[in-house]
């Protein structure tokens, strides 16, 4: 009988999920936005105040930036795409992106209150 450390090692819930951006083409059905794991989400909190990307016009190129995925996991921009993102393509597709991001990370508030509005717990273990 597995224990249910071993139980929870076992499951996937970092999965990509493929976010629609047929504005840039043939890049359509490529970027994908994943759960970031613990380590990952302090490293791009401290590189967000090196980067001063704290204005949201910078907040949302610099999560984009750091977390759009390829199908295999990989980053897809640099850090010094940032920028480019910002000034030269679309912010209705960036912003897309952002919010895929979003509600997998809860980086908003927006998308924390989502994800308690969707929270329905289950069974006599239920918090209180």
């Amino acid at each position: 009988m597995s224990s249910l450390s071993e139980l929870i090692r076992g499951v996937d819930d970092r999965k990509l999920v493929l976010v629609p951006t047929p504005e840039w083409g043939s890049a359509d059905g490529k970027i994908f936005a994943q759960r970031l794991s613990s380590v990952e989400r302090n490293e791009l909190w401290e590189a967000q105040t090196e980067c001063r990307a704290d204005a949201w016009g910078d907040f949302v190129p610099f999560i984009v930036a750091r977390c759009a995925r390829d199908s295999e996991g990989n980053r897809v921009f640099s850090d010094d795409e940032r920028t480019w993102l910002a000034a030269d393509k679309s912010a209705v597709v960036v912003d897309r992106v952002f919010r895929a991001i979003d509600n997998l990370n809860l980086f908003s508030v927006r998308a924390e209150e989502e994800a308690k509005k969707n929270y329905a717990p289950t069974g006599d273990s239920a918090p209180t």
